[in-house]
C-alpha cells in the first residue's frame, strides 16, 4: 500500500491528499427495480480504475520545453492545460471514488 493512503473498499487506493478535493455526488440507490449492487460496483470500478490509467498515461508523456521553438511560453502554456488536464482527470476519478464508496455503504 502507499505511504498516505487509505484502502478503499474497492480495488483503487485513493491518496488521502484526494480527499480535499472528493465532489458531491449523487449515488444510485439499490433497490429491486434497479441496477443490481454487482453491476454498479462492478462498471464504477472500471471506470476508477481507466481514469486512473489514463492520469498515468498523461503524466508519462514528454512535455519538454525543447518541444516548442517558438519560445517558452509555448511550453509554459503548454504545461499549464496539461496540468489542467490531469486535475480534470483526478476530479473525475474522485467523483467516481464517490459514487463507489456510496455504492458500498449500501451493501
Amino acid at each position: 500500500m502507499q505511504q498516505g493512503a487509505i484502502k478503499a473498499p474497492f480495488s483503487c487506493i485513493v491518496p488521502k491528499s484526494s480527499a480535499a478535493m472528493l465532489l458531491v455526488a449523487t449515488i444510485p440507490t439499490i433497490h429491486l427495480n434497479g441496477t443490481g449492487f454487482t453491476t454498479l460496483r462492478d462498471e464504477y470500478t472500471a471506470a476508477y480504475d481507466a481514469i486512473g490509467k489514463a492520469v498515468d498515461a498523461l503524466v508519462a508523456a514528454t512535455c519538454n520545453g525543447r518541444d516548442f521553438p517558438n519560445g517558452w511560453d509555448d511550453f509554459y502554456k503548454a504545461r499549464d492545460e496539461r496540468q489542467n488536464a490531469l486535475d480534470n482527470l483526478r476530479k473525475a476519478q474522485s467523483y467516481v471514488g464517490t459514487v463507489l464508496e456510496g455504492i458500498y455503504d449500501q451493501y
